[in-house]
């Protein structure tokens, strides 16, 4: 009788789960790369329970309150909330109607497909490559093209073809992640006023759920709540209000279609480039969303912004888990009874020193009436 071992499989992860076995190369610590221990033995849904109890370790309540409280007054936090990054000056794209979806058969394929391209071709459709919304719009005539780093970069990506179903299961984790992903790179492009620096990578993975624990998500919903519990546990700056602008900032850029995308996405590559040891992040996950990216449909994108928009909209504090309104809510009532203490202290100080006053001013003319009284009854 053959002995016949069963196992369970590895562990997917990186783009549409396509990688597994993925760090048993790797010569450093895991943890130089990844917030997840222990990658190649954790299941999805223990990455999410681990990621989550983390995130709650490291909420650091008396540090939020007081970014809280002084973030009017702090620096950084006003040049990140009013800092214009670069998709703004490009138009959102005009909403198109889309044609009703046709059926397709249910055949099996390959999620993931080489496709052997003419080299010629591909420089050609590269240098062609614009930022350019198809339809012109009335907001923006400007013509931006790929620099030539940008095409340089294009010209290394892989040629492949990624046959994800819309509106598929896989679809839902692919978007889920790209929208994880772009909102910790607009929490970067905020907080240093796209200006890049050595620690900007770390920046975007401690944000992004998907790059710091492979945990993606279907749901826009949890991706939100993720993204603002880890903007307000982990990075330099933890204002709740720059981790929702950040969420929305996400979304326009979604709202400019594809190219756009594709922009921040090849930015970002070059920024993990850089890393010494999350450069392997690229070929996890930024290096397939670039490829992929191109061949998703504007109109797709523009209906991911708007779920995205009724998500953010609907949101609340409390919903992170960590009863943000209530401590706010302590911190204002204590800073108004603080005011009211020294407006009591003042007024009774004042009381006092007007009373002081009146008292020496009633014993200066009492004195002078002494005075006054002796010189009239002094012996001549």
């Amino acid at each position: 009788m053959l002995g016949v071992h069963v196992t369970d499989l590895a562990p997917s992860y990186g783009f549409n789960n396509a990688y597994s076995d993925f760090f048993r190369v790797w010569h450093g610590e895991v943890s130089e790369i990844l917030s997840l221990p222990d990658p190649e033995h954790t299941r999805p849904e223990q990455r999410r329970i681990l990621r989550e109890a983390a995130e709650d370790q490291q909420f650091d309540i008396e540090r939020y309150l007081m970014d809280f409280a002084y973030q009017d007054e702090d620096m950084y936090f006003n040049l990140a909330m009013t800092y214009v990054p670069f998709w703004r000056k490009y138009p959102v794209l005009p909403t198109i109607a889309r044609p009703k979806s046709i059926a397709v058969a249910d055949t099996v394929k390959p999620l993931v497909a080489e496709v052997k391209s003419d080299v010629g071709c591909v420089e050609d459709s590269i240098c062609s490559l614009s930022l350019d919304a198809p339809t012109p719009s009335a907001h923006s005539t400007t013509s931006v093209i790929f620099n030539d780093t940008e095409q340089e970069l294009l010209r290394r990506l892989p040629r492949k073809e990624f046959l994800v179903l819309e509106g598929s299961l896989e679809e839902k984790f692919v978007l889920g992640g790209l929208v994880d992903i772009l909102i910790g790179f607009a929490y970067e492009q905020l907080t240093t006023q796209g200006d890049s620096g050595v620690e900007s990578t770390w920046t975007v993975s401690i944000v992004s759920p998907t790059l710091s624990w492979l945990d993606v998500s279907a749901d826009l919903y949890a991706v939100v709540r993720s993204s603002v519990r880890r903007i307000i546990a982990f990075p330099f700056l933890r204002q709740y209000d720059l981790a929702m602008r950040s969420v929305r900032e996400a979304s326009e850029i979604l709202k400019r279609g594809k190219r756009v995308v594709l922009r921040a996405l090849l930015t970002l590559y070059r920024m993990v480039e850089k890393s010494e040891t999350q450069y392997l992040l690229n070929s996890l996950y930024i290096q397939d969303y670039c490829v992929s990216i191109q061949s998703v449909a504007d109109e797709r994108l523009q209906c991911i912004s708007s779920e995205l928009d009724a998500h953010i909209a609907g949101f609340s504090k409390n919903e992170t888990g960590w009863a943000l309104e209530e401590l706010e809510r302590s911190v204002l009532k204590a800073g108004t009874n603080d005011d009211a203490e020294s407006s009591a202290s003042s007024e009774s100080n004042s009381s006092e020193s007007g009373y002081s006053s009146r008292e020496t001013s009633s014993a200066a003319d009492s004195s002078c009436g002494e005075e006054e009284v002796n010189q009239a009854f002094a012996p001549g």
